[in-house]
């Protein structure tokens, strides 16, 4: 999720880039005042200022941290009968269950206003590992066998930092009948269809990742 306050205006002056022309729900932020300043009763005024800190993960998702190994283990990360909670979903082994731990520990902070929590690295303390923090050269992090690093290394176009939204209903994403444009973090983009492959963010079991926590 983004940071409004943080980014506006010295980063990023137009908030329209944060709207994806296919997003169906485009008109909600660019014309209907989703993203304004509200009224005294909370209601919608497309007439009042915009309001930075309403910003949210409208039309696309970016990640604080470089995600390895979400799914805990053999279980098709795409498979229909997937729970969409969150929960359900990491007790059944669709995913890492310290992860799911974190990340809903995470969603608390940010609920309660600590967005410091996106700037940490997380400890997975049901396993003993850490997802790192996005910083230049955080492949090298992922080496485990300094004599062979080749064998666990992961290359920056692997790592992917920012998508359209995923989820498991086609309606629901930006590019209809479902898939997503990746931002990786050697620059490119790359278009992955939905059901994306396991090593993607675009899988049915992403999809209740981010939906239950971000």
């Amino acid at each position: 999720m983004l940071h409004g306050p943080q980014l506006m205006p010295e980063y990023l002056s137009d908030f329209a880039a944060l709207v994806c022309p296919s997003d169906p729900k485009a008109d909600q932020v660019l014309s209907g005042g989703y993203w304004n300043r509200r009224d005294p009763g909370g209601q919608l005024n497309p007439q009042n200022p915009f309001n930075p800190c309403r910003v949210d993960d409208f039309s696309y998702l970016y990640f604080s941290w470089a995600f390895q190994d979400l799914y805990a283990g053999p279980l098709d990360p795409n498979a229909p009968g997937m729970p969409s909670n969150l929960g359900l979903a990491a007790q059944q082994g669709y995913l890492n269950i310290s992860l799911a731990v974190a990340m809903q520990q995470i969603y608390g902070q940010i609920q309660a206003g600590n967005y410091s929590a996106l700037d940490k690295d997380l400890t997975l303390a049901l396993d003993d590992r850490t997802v790192y923090r996005l910083r230049e050269g955080i492949e090298r992090f992922f080496i485990t066998d300094i004599n062979n690093p080749a064998a666990s290394s992961q290359a920056q176009s692997n790592v992917y930092i920012m998508t359209d939204i995923v989820a498991s209903r086609s309606g629901e994403f930006n590019h209809l009948p479902g898939g997503a444009n990746v931002l990786y973090l050697d620059g490119h983009v790359e278009f992955i269809r939905f059901p994306g492959p396991r090593i993607s963010p675009v899988t049915r079991a992403f999809a209740v990742l981010i939906g239950s926590s971000l």
